[in-house]
């Protein structure tokens, strides 16, 4: 990967087998621009493969500093305008700005790339870096301009497919002094960076600080002198599992080059695994475009969004235990709420692969929604629940035609007639959400059936508690 030019501020993919890297340095054999990306990728002995020049993106201009999406479609980069042909094919605000492209599959390259806008400024915005779910996303700003102490900033994506305006990092990172290169983890609360402004060992040393539970970031410890020396260190990246680092040095050398090293336990990240998948037309078996979000079934927080695509399906990251559900839906198919389950698979991360299937939108078509569940004897919708209730809102209006029925359930713990009026109140209450999110009540029937159709047995807790259900019946 290294040569006699500079090799710095990359980006891993999110099974870390493929690196986008910046090489500097006109007059090298392939380069278009003094700063241009290259991309290798890892062999299964482990090592890289020598970098090729990527196709599109490059310019005479200066392209650096990229950042990859978890379904590895989407890079936010940096450019810079040159005194003699400014920002070149592309618009800018400042001196460097934000820019984001799209891999396009049919062509095998990514294009020029568009300004982020909101996130730009007619100061310095650089070094940026998305979460695993491309809705977050920190950079290094300074109003000042270019070579000016910066801070590192953080903005959101917002539903209308822009970026809100960029809010300094809260917590203990910022300093008066320079904070650059940040590399938030797949893990969402693990963020690397480099700082002169915190007690370090030489210029620029690198540094790891952890969400904590109020939202801020807290204390930046120190990464050690294994990565940090008197030189200057930066461009940190680390591996999903938590096991290597990657980063940029002048460590004996009068250029940046990058080195790879194992993280000790204190600076390790939560380990993160991929699950891989594609979302299949249940009838033909044909893969499609599709949304899909992953969520944690405990907490009801989403863990990550991305894209399928027919093409290539998705990868998305999760931690290495817990309980999810997936929320899946696409144009003209019910969408889908399934459970999904990882227990702890040791020092090796491994890569699931999931098929989830949808059904096409159809007359009596029944759904159940599985990430609702209600305790014995209550109606009511709890918080923590309720995601599947957001995507049937969303879906509903996203398909104004449709119709639906939706039939309450309970386990066979009371009398008849009143857990059919227990059924009915909790058919109820979902209509009520889908009324408060817009969707109109003339669109929704309700019906309570009390124990009259289990869908298992009432011997056990866990039979009772699948009973206790909601489903939902297209009436087109």
């Amino acid at each position: 990967i290294n040569t006699l030019a500079d090799e710095y501020y990359g980006a891993l993919s999110l099974d870390g087998k493929d690196m986008i890297l910046t090489r500097a340095g006109r007059g090298l054999q392939q380069a278009v621009g003094g700063e241009d990306f290259y991309r290798s990728s890892m062999n299964d002995a482990g090592e890289w493969s020598p970098p090729v020049l990527l196709r599109g993106v490059n310019t005479r201009q200066n392209e650096g500093a990229p950042t990859w999406t978890g379904d590895g479609r989407t890079m936010i980069f940096t450019a810079c305008a040159s005194p003699r042909d400014g920002y070149g094919r592309r618009r800018g605000k400042g001196s460097c700005d934000l820019f984001e492209t799209t891999w396009n599959p049919a062509k095998g390259e990514w294009g020029v790339g568009r300004n982020l806008g909101a996130p730009n400024s007619a100061g310095w915005e650089s070094q940026p870096s998305v979460s695993a779910d491309g809705q977050t996303l920190v950079f290094a700003r300074s109003s000042r301009g270019r070579n000016k102490p910066s801070d590192l900033v953080m903005c959101r994506r917002m539903s209308s497919g822009g970026w809100s305006q960029p809010e300094p990092l809260p917590g203990l990172v910022n300093t008066p002094y320079t904070e650059e290169s940040p590399f938030l983890h797949p893990d969402g609360q693990t963020l690397y960076f480099s700082s002169d402004g915190h007690p370090g060992f030489g210029q620029l040393d690198v540094f790891v600080s952890r969400l904590q539970a109020d939202g801020t970031w807290g204390e930046p410890k120190n990464l050690g002198p294994g990565i940090n020396s008197h030189g200057r260190d930066n461009s940190l990246m680390v591996s999903p599992d938590g096991s290597l680092a990657y980063f940029a040095t002048t460590l004996g050398s009068d250029h940046l080059d990058l080195w790879q090293i194992p993280l000790h336990a204190d600076v390790k990240p939560i380990e993160v695994s991929v699950l891989s998948g594609r979302v299949l037309d249940d009838v033909s078996g044909q893969p499609l475009n599709a949304e899909v979000v992953l969520v944690n079934a405990q907490t009801g927080a989403r863990v990550a969004r991305v894209e399928s695509t027919a093409g290539q399906g998705f990868a998305i990251p999760l931690p290495e235990e817990g309980d999810y559900t997936f929320e899946v839906s696409a144009q003209g198919f019910v969408f889908k709420v399934e459970s999904y389950s990882q227990g702890t698979s040791g020092a090796e991360v491994t890569n699931d692969q999931v098929n989830i299937r949808l059904t096409p939108i159809e007359d009596g078509v029944v759904f159940t929604l599985e990430a609702i569940q209600f305790e014995t004897g209550k109606s009511f919708l709890r918080s923590s629940y309720q995601g599947g209730c957001e995507r049937l809102a969303s879906w509903m209006l996203a398909h104004p035609d449709v119709r639906v029925r939706v039939e309450g359930h309970t386990d066979n713990v009371g009398s008849a007639t009143s857990n059919k009026a227990l059924s009915l109140e909790r058919a109820q209450a979902l209509r009520l959400f889908l009324e408060s999110r817009g969707v109109a009540a003339s669109r929704v029937d309700v019906l309570g059936l009390g124990d009259s159709m289990p869908v298992a047995g009432n011997e056990t807790e866990e039979g009772r508690s699948a009973n206790r259900r909601v489903e939902v019946v297209i009436d087109l």
